[in-house]
């Protein structure tokens, strides 16, 4: 899961953000983010359906205290944008451990 802003009914950027899966990376021609919009069951019934957009890498962001793990992936080669897929399929354990890890 990632916080992300989304397109508003007008086509503009959202002002606040929602919680979205990501689904697909580099989508053309705009070399978006394709994400789903609500999970599970009770999400879906509040918001009346899933709902997925391509929206700019830009508008995908994290916390401050991911911020520590944004760099040890920077720094074991998993690049800003490749972050969001393994975000989505990671435990958020498991993206935090990797700030433990040391140099052979």
């Amino acid at each position: 899961r990632v916080r992300c802003y989304y397109h508003t009914p007008e086509g503009k950027k959202s002002s606040s953000w929602r919680e979205a899966q990501v689904l697909e990376l580099n989508v053309m021609p705009s070399n978006g983010v394709k994400v789903l919009f609500g999970f599970g069951e009770e999400d879906i019934a509040k918001t009346e359906k899933a709902e997925r957009q391509v929206v700019p890498q830009s508008w995908i962001f994290s916390d401050v205290r991911d911020q520590e793990v944004v760099a040890a992936l920077r720094e074991v080669g998993i690049l800003e944008e490749q972050q969001a897929f393994w975000a989505s399929i990671l435990p958020r354990s498991e993206m935090r451990a990797v700030v433990h890890l040391t140099a052979c």
